[in-house]
């Protein structure tokens, strides 16, 4: 049982290293892949890591699915950590920009940009959302779903007019004299 956990934990921090070095994951063939050369290497020097890639392939916890849901969770702890750091913060704002991607899908990214006591400037990348639309309505539904499932209860921003009227309604009290 142990050496099982502790081949998953290598599999994690593989899976964790490639991402970031900014490297891809998968390969042209499986066999191929950048994970699957990594794992391999580790496990000439690791045995319990070796028996784990003998198993059956759906053993594994190698597919690409389980793979993308892993780096998911890599995301949202990361996400939460950055959240974690904007009440110490003196000044923040959420940073939002528009822009299509290669398949001509509209995508929204949405930054914090923040100041310390020492007023070191930092931006912090939650992600990419896709949107149906850039209409205000649709942005505010980004921003809200994105702080809830941030589970941060509200933050002054400084969107356009529209927008920030729709958000404000929604900031606790103390919040909105700011």
């Amino acid at each position: 049982m142990e050496d099982n956990r502790s081949a998953l934990k290598r599999i994690f921090s593989s899976i964790r290293y490639l991402c970031l070095q900014g490297l891809a994951i998968r390969g042209k063939t499986e066999e191929t892949s950048n994970l699957r050369q990594l794992l391999i290497e580790r496990s000439l020097d690791y045995l319990p890591l070796q028996k784990w890639l003998e198993r059956p392939e759906k053993y594994k916890w190698l597919s690409p699915e389980i793979c993308n849901e892993i780096i998911m969770d890599f995301s949202l702890a990361t996400q939460r950590d950055i959240v974690a750091t904007l009440p110490s913060r003196v000044y923040f704002g959420l940073m939002l920009d528009e822009s299509s991607d290669i398949s001509a899908k509209e995508q929204v990214s949405i930054c914090f940009r923040t100041v310390d006591d020492d007023f070191e400037i930092y931006e912090d990348f939650l992600g990419f959302y896709e949107t149906a639309t850039t209409k205000s309505a649709d942005l505010f539904n980004i921003v809200m779903d994105t702080l809830k499932r941030l589970r941060f209860p509200g933050i002054p921003i400084l969107p356009t007019p529209c927008l920030l009227c729709r958000i404000s309604l929604h900031l606790p009290e103390d919040l909105q004299s700011a």
